[in-house]
């Protein structure tokens, strides 16, 4: 069952963080696996802190936990404000190749 949260925060670096379900604001955990839908356009794929987003709340080994987080309506997450575009780090490096 999809439920509505808003996130807690979450470090990428740890590959973990926190949803704050709205029903009941209870804090459930959020691996960074459990995103099923990130934005394409962001080089790092994380949720940006205090966005609003769906996800499946599932009994973990410790408590509860997400699963399947998708933003609103099943649309790809926003991402971080501080995650860079995915264009800035797929241009080429160095002086163009005449092959």
């Amino acid at each position: 069952m999809k439920v509505l949260g808003t996130v807690k925060w979450l470090n990428v670096k740890n590959r973990y963080g926190f949803i704050t379900w709205n029903d009941t604001k209870e804090d459930v955990f959020v691996p960074q696996t459990a995103k099923k839908k990130n934005n394409p356009r962001k080089y790092l794929h994380r949720v940006g802190d205090e966005e609003t987003v769906k996800f499946d709340r599932v009994q973990g080994r410790k408590g509860p936990q997400a699963a399947n987080v998708t933003g609103p309506g099943g649309v790809p997450v926003q991402g971080s404000k501080y995650a860079p575009n995915c264009n800035y780090y797929l241009r080429p490096r160095g002086p163009p190749h005449n092959y």
